[in-house]
């Protein structure tokens, strides 16, 4: 199970969101920081929708 939604929002605490690294379970191969920042801007829209 996952501690977060697909928009980085913890499932126990609605107003807390976590974005970056934490939240990809599996490593990867390459570098992961274009994913990291497409996360966090997907949590952004979502944290500005309310």
């Amino acid at each position: 199970t996952s501690v977060v939604d697909r928009w980085g929002r913890a499932h126990d605490h609605e107003n807390l969101f976590v974005v970056g690294a934490p939240t990809i379970v599996s490593s990867g191969c390459a570098n992961g920081t274009l994913t990291f920042c497409a996360l966090s801007l997907m949590a952004a829209e979502e944290i500005a929708k309310g």
